[in-house]
């Protein structure tokens, strides 16, 4: 009985009917978009236009889009939050490609080859931890970023307007 309930869950993951995290099934209905339903349809416009905003803001200032799309997911969806993570990095991946397309000429690709190694190892290592967080834990880490990295964004603009000030 226990083995026909595992192949049940694995053809539910895989149909797209369902989503693991933690070995825990979550079969909401409002987390699978089904494009032939005119709510959904305009779900996912809403979803293409948010993509097309926030890409176009990522590349044009060089932020991160992740944050942003984060806060999207959180505002719009009843996504728990790890599937909210997953979902913002994998609907980043094709916009940071573009963009680093885009600048392939001013781009160190050494400096950038040796920094993405890292990064790959640390997504693994993260994704891995984050996986093992609850929900609320995972909340508290997220917000506790945005607090220490938006201070040092906000310092480092202040400091920015002075420099460019000076030389006015």
């Amino acid at each position: 009985n226990d083995a026909n309930d595992a192949n049940e869950k694995e053809e539910q993951i895989q149909t797209g009917s369902a989503i693991a995290i933690n070995s825990t099934i979550i079969k909401d209905p409002n987390i699978i978009l089904d494009f032939s339903s005119n709510r959904d349809a305009m779900q996912i416009m809403q979803h293409a236009s948010y993509g097309l905003l926030s890409g176009i803001v990522s590349s044009l200032m060089g932020v991160g889009g992740l944050p942003l799309t984060m806060s999207y997911l959180t505002e719009t969806t009843s996504l728990p939050h790890h599937c909210i993570q997953g979902t913002a990095v994998c609907a980043l991946i094709p916009s940071i490609l573009m963009s680093a397309v885009s600048r392939i000429h001013s781009i160190p690709l050494q400096t950038a080859g040796c920094v993405a190694m890292g990064a790959m190892g640390g997504g693994y290592v993260g994704a891995k931890f984050a996986l093992g967080l609850s929900e609320d834990h995972l909340r508290f880490l997220y917000m506790g970023s945005l607090v220490v990295f938006g201070g040092r964004s906000v310092i480092g603009a202040a400091r920015n307007i002075q420099r460019i000030r000076g030389k006015m």
